[in-house]
């Protein structure tokens, strides 16, 4: 009830005050029912072949961070024996680092670094915290793996500044509604893999318990990202940036 509350304000903020960024001159004439849906906005991917790389990072990234909502309460009952009040705790630190993260240390580190080195800065995080979620042999290790885990947060706001280069101002909100079904296709999959994954890794029946399998393979996973976004998050050119009008 507390989220849907949440979510109707954010939609009565969205529509009473938040300020409509494109220009009159900017906007279409008509509302298209054709590209306001998942399909349609994956579209938009396979008319760019330049962005099929970059949208295989979004997709590995979103992926792998299906794994938390999926398994953590599991996971770390599982191996940590937590109790409700320290798995609140520590999902609260996760994202309080997120947020200094991204409203502290972005603008500092893309100016000094670049989309491109903050990409690969926020896949070499997520994968390395990833590794050290699975792998901690304690919850202290575990929580200490969040302050590295935090800068995989850099991640996204390069990436879809590279992506948003590569299209025409008129395509930036079909790019963002892409970006979001690559995140949706994510969100259905997820939970399935790695809820299933993790019953295996517990199953005395297998003959296997590895509590911390379905993290490494999110791991893995972001792990690919990083080698993906290596050939393939370029800056463009001045050239060959898109016009703006």
């Amino acid at each position: 009830l507390v989220a849907a509350g949440l979510t109707a304000a954010n939609w009565l903020y969205g529509f009473f005050v938040l300020p409509e960024s494109l220009p009159p001159e900017r906007r279409v004439a008509r509302f298209d029912w054709k590209k306001a849906n998942p399909v349609g906005a994956l579209r938009l991917l396979q008319s760019h072949h330049e962005l099929l790389g970059l949208a295989a990072v979004v997709f590995l990234f979103q992926l792998a961070h299906t794994v938390l909502p999926a398994i953590f309460v599991l996971y770390t009952g599982e191996r940590y024996h937590w109790t409700p009040s320290i798995m609140g705790l520590t999902m609260a630190l996760t994202g309080a680092l997120g947020i200094v993260v991204q409203s502290f240390l972005i603008q500092p580190i893309v100016k000094r670094v670049g989309e491109r080195g903050a990409v690969l800065i926020g896949a070499a995080s997520g994968a390395a915290g990833f590794l050290i979620y699975a792998s901690a042999p304690n919850g202290w290790v575990y929580i200490a793996g969040t302050v590295v885990f935090a800068f995989n947060g850099l991640l996204m706001p390069g990436l879809v500044s590279l992506m948003s280069q590569r299209v025409g101002w008129n395509e930036q909100g079909q790019l963002q509604g892409a970006n979001q079904s690559l995140q949706g296709i994510a969100s259905t999959l997820g939970p399935a893999l790695f809820n299933g994954l993790f019953a295996l890794a517990i199953s005395n029946g297998a003959g296997l318990y590895m509590p911390g399998l379905p993290v490494y393979l999110a791991s893995a996973l972001v792990f690919c990202a990083l080698l993906t976004a290596m050939r393939t998050a370029q800056p463009l050119k001045a050239s060959e940036l898109m016009s703006p009008g």
